[in-house]
């Protein structure tokens, strides 16, 4: 049975990859989507609607009744659950009504769709419990979860689902970003700390640092090992001819470990500090 999506959603090789999947029999029960919620949770109710279509060739037709009330957002057999209040807003107690409620018959499809938007909000109790409804699936369910950064899940989570991470335009890091690597290259701590003083009130932009650090080091280690740079060429360089592969390495490590830290709510100002001195403290 033939997938249906829209040329305008993500890359010839994201849809492949889902059309791949749901043709040939192989779609997981659960799915995590990842990329910007404004572009994930539409892909999320698409794929819901090609659930619950009746269509015998390709789906969703967008014309049988089960996908004019998925795309009108009235399907009784698709559920929308969301974190989309912040950091831990999505709580135990949401996951614990959708395993009592997948534990229903289906009302008109042939499944039940449950729609976890922003998933990255999930509280750890959260996460625990559906870990449970994930290791043990009910029959006739499906799941699609959403979030803009897969590492906030617990591996646990990530390690039942199956990923498909929607590209986007890469974007420049910020002057902030490279003015960091600077001082990494310098070895210069104070002068790395002087400069995160203005993020202590500002989680969101300190989330943005995480994030082109990443980017950054993994530039830079790629330089290292003959490849061309995705982002920043003159950082990377920079960063490349002070750091060994070694360093560079640990560094992406460290700083997807800070953000996933920083997505759990960690305290900012103690968070900056101690990548500080896990940065500048000689170890490889």
């Amino acid at each position: 049975m033939k997938l249906l999506l829209p040329e305008s959603i993500g890359s010839q090789r994201f849809r492949q990859d889902l059309e791949d999947a749901f043709e040939n029999g192989r779609f997981p029960h659960a799915v995590l989507l990842e990329g910007t919620s404004d572009s994930t949770l539409p892909i999320a109710k698409l794929l819901s609607a090609a659930c619950v279509c009746t269509d015998d060739t390709a789906r969703p037709c967008g014309h049988c009744a089960g996908c004019k009330k998925a795309l009108l957002d009235c399907h009784p057999d698709i559920s929308l659950l969301s974190g989309e209040g912040g950091a831990r807003s999505f709580h135990k107690e949401s996951i614990t009504f959708l395993r009592s409620d997948a534990a229903i018959r289906p009302n008109e499809a042939a499944c039940k769709v449950y729609i976890l938007a922003d998933a990255q909000n999930l509280s750890e109790q959260a996460q625990n419990a559906l870990l449970k409804t994930l290791e043990e699936p009910f029959s006739a369910v499906q799941f699609f979860l959403t979030a803009e950064n897969a590492s906030a899940l617990l591996p646990t989570i990530r390690s039942r689902v199956q990923t498909f991470r929607l590209e986007t335009k890469i974007s420049q890091p910020d002057s902030l970003s490279k003015t960091l690597c600077e001082k990494i290259c310098h070895g210069d701590e104070f002068g790395f700390l002087c400069e995160c003083a203005q993020l202590f009130r500002d989680k969101p932009h300190t989330d943005t640092i995480f994030h082109d650090m990443i980017l950054l080091f993994r530039d830079a280690l790629i330089l290292r090992c003959g490849g061309k740079p995705l982002c920043d060429m003159e950082s990377a360089k920079l960063l490349s001819k002070g750091l060994t592969k070694a360093k560079l390495f640990s560094f992406v490590r460290i700083a997807q470990e800070e953000q996933n830290a920083l997505h759990r709510n960690a305290n900012v100002p103690l968070l900056l500090t101690h990548f500080a001195s896990l940065i500048f403290s000689g170890e490889e």
